[in-house]
């Protein structure tokens, strides 16, 4: 008795073992697996159905099946329902639109079997696919050919009645011509041989025998079916008929066979087509460059595709194999080397944890393959049966075009630096040429001389400004400008600054007036701070009217400081306003004296204000003028 429990013991144990790798092998599977109850609610849904159907395995579990499936598909599946419940020993299967999540709905096959006659199960067991790939193809297929439909709806089948005990012809209908190119004259002299392909002789033939047995007990019995044969034209073509037949013994007592024949070509070329594309679709899912590997809790590999082989430049088998068979060949981003305790494998196995995005060299002959690594633990209910499945795939040329990247933008950052120092130099030697011929010219009451060494002197200051502009907004773009804060004079930098604005200011008669309200050591990257108010300064000049004044103003508060700047110019409308704090959108308008621009200066501010966690508030009324309000934290 005790070896009879034990054994006993030990079946039920292989069960369960069996059980659990045949629930990871549902879970795992391209296929969506479903367990539903007598009342329509799903007990259990595999895991993929979140990669196909979009919704989360807790979103579906426990609902009615009902809840995921088209408004207009629900009288087809209950009726498929219905139905697989009456014949619980046969599989049924039906296609219908499942609802997506994001994407609205998409077309699934079904297949499942009812299993809720048995008491020791109570379900209804269903696998579902995604076939919308295959159903759209069949919708092109169907679009290209709705001329075709269109005609062949409206054609005549060819109707005919063959006498099997004469074994000849009795009638044929005048489509005849249309479908295979004979008269009814030629077609009618046929015999059954003349009229089929072999092979489809042959299907008729012991179709007919069937009949006559069955006939045979029952004279007064129709015997119907539905074949698909091929048939000869009179060009020498073969093509593909269905055939509706009724098969019965006339008033004569006579084997008569009643006939109808359609044309379906087309749709056995579309099948054709859609079967190839089916097979060119396996084979690329067998040819995918994803290895997969999958280890034991002895870390021994255990399963492996053909694609772990060919990245890991592996010619014999890879099962058996464990961590240790590439040690000295697996390396660090770094170049240190991996040793067989770091692998993912192993981590995953001792740990029991998913292991996500771990880049990994294999060397071999003085070359190194890089592959990103994604492995997880596979939890079957008991420790000693954990798997590690471990997914890679080869990132070798994303690594070297990575590579070269950082290259081209060191030799394009290295391409700013001249160009800042090779155009600064000459602009700012004309700045200094030109101011000494205003003063020429003055002295000497030089008029035309001023006009035009006045229009060069601002050209060059506005070209200074835009290049430092340029690239200020430049570096920020790439993060390699340095933001530097820390406590500077106010003071000190407000009276360099207007050393520059006031000749521009004077040129157009308007006054700048400064209150610095006290405020004088700030907190702030002393160098971006400058390029803001020599901006802001430069604008408010710009778009101010002759002999207008701009303000700037400062103050401070609670947790920060501030700098406002105020003209009475032309302003802006409401929807420039927001374009410039975007700080995306560039545009310029031309200033009160013809003044050109490129609205890069505000681009500079807005990225600079960013760096400082500032905030910027524009206040502008159209011919009124405009006031710039922006608060830097006192940091």
């Amino acid at each position: 008795m005790k070896k009879k429990n034990q054994k006993i013991s030990k079946i039920q144990s292989d069960l369960k073992l069996s059980e659990q790798r045949y629930r990871v092998l549902v879970e795992k599977s391209s296929d969506i697996f479903v367990e539903i109850d007598a009342e329509g609610n799903q007990l259990f849904v595999s895991p993929v159905a979140e990669y196909i159907t979009g919704y989360k395995v807790e979103e579906l579990q426990n609902k009615p099946f009902a809840a995921v499936i088209h408004p207009d598909d629900h009288a087809g599946v209950f009726e498929a329902w219905e139905e697989a419940l009456k014949k619980p020993e046969e599989r049924h299967r039906i296609e219908y639109r499942h609802i997506h999540k994001t994407k609205g709905y998409i077309w699934v096959e079904a297949h499942g079997q009812s299993f809720l006659h048995d008491p020791n199960i109570n379900r209804v067991f269903t696998f579902v696919r995604d076939i919308s790939d295959r159903k759209e193809l069949e919708f092109k297929l169907m679009e290209q050919q709705e001329k075709y439909d269109i005609i062949a709806e409206n054609i005549s089948d060819v109707i005919w009645i063959f006498n099997a005990s004469l074994m000849r012809f009795t009638y044929v209908s005048p489509s005849v011509e249309r479908l295979r190119g004979y008269t009814v004259e030629e077609a009618i002299k046929q015999n059954i041989t003349e009229s089929l392909a072999p092979e489809s002789v042959a299907l008729v033939q012991k179709r007919l025998v069937e009949a006559m047995e069955m006939l045979s007990k029952d004279p007064t019995k129709l015997v119907k079916s539905v074949e698909e044969l091929q048939q000869p034209c009179k060009n020498g073509e073969l093509i593909w008929i269905e055939v509706s037949v009724t098969i019965q013994i006339n008033a004569k007592g006579e084997l008569e066979v009643l006939g109808v024949s359609r044309n379906i070509e087309q749709r056995k070329k579309a099948l054709a087509a859609l079967k190839e594309s089916e097979e060119k679709y396996r084979k690329l899912i067998q040819n995918m460059d994803e290895g997969m590997l999958l280890f034991d809790q002895s870390n021994k590999i255990v399963s492996f595709n053909e694609a772990a082989k060919r990245i890991l430049k592996v010619d014999e088998s890879l099962e058996g194999l464990n961590s240790e068979f590439f040690m000295n060949r697996t390396i660090h981003e770094d170049g240190s080397p991996f040793i067989p305790q770091e692998h993912p494998d192993a981590i995953v196995i001792r740990e029991k944890r998913s292991v996500k995005n771990v880049v990994m060299g294999l060397t071999s002959e003085n070359e190194v393959t890089w592959i990103k690594i994604n492995a997880e633990y596979l939890n079957l209910g008991n420790e000693k049966t954990g798997f590690a499945l471990v997914n890679f795939y080869d990132i070798t040329e994303l690594k070297e075009k990575n590579k070269a990247l950082v290259q081209a933008n060191k030799t394009k950052d290295k391409f700013i630096s001249i160009i800042a120092h090779d155009l600064k130099s000459p602009f700012n030697a004309i700045v200094g040429y030109t101011e000494l011929l205003m003063e020429s010219s003055k002295e000497n009451h030089y008029d035309d001389l001023l006009h035009m060494s006045e229009a060069t002197h601002n050209s060059s200051i506005q070209a200074v400004n835009l290049l430092d502009n340029l690239l200020d907004w430049s570096r920020a773009q790439t993060d390699k400008l340095q933001f530097q804060p820390a406590k500077f004079s106010l003071k000190e930098m407000v009276e360099n600054i207007l050393f520059v604005q006031q000749i521009v200011a004077e040129r157009k008669e308007i006054k700048l007036s400064i209150d610095i309200n006290g405020v004088d050591i700030v907190y702030g990257d002393c160098n971006m701070i400058q390029t803001i108010m020599r901006n802001l300064i430069s604008n408010a000049i710009k778009f101010s009217y002759r002999g207008g004044e701009v303000m700037l103003r400062f103050s401070t508060h609670k947790n920060s400081w501030v700098l406002v700047v105020i003209d009475h110019g032309q302003g802006m409308q409401e929807r420039n306003v927001n374009s410039l704090l975007d700080g995306d959108n560039m545009f310029s308008n031309v200033g009160t004296a013809g003044e050109q621009g490129t609205g890069l200066g505000f681009s500079v501010i807005n990225e600079f204000v960013k760096l400082h966690k500032g905030k910027i508030e524009i206040n502008s009324v159209p011919a009124k003028g405009t006031t710039v309000k922006i608060s830097f934290p006192k940091g």
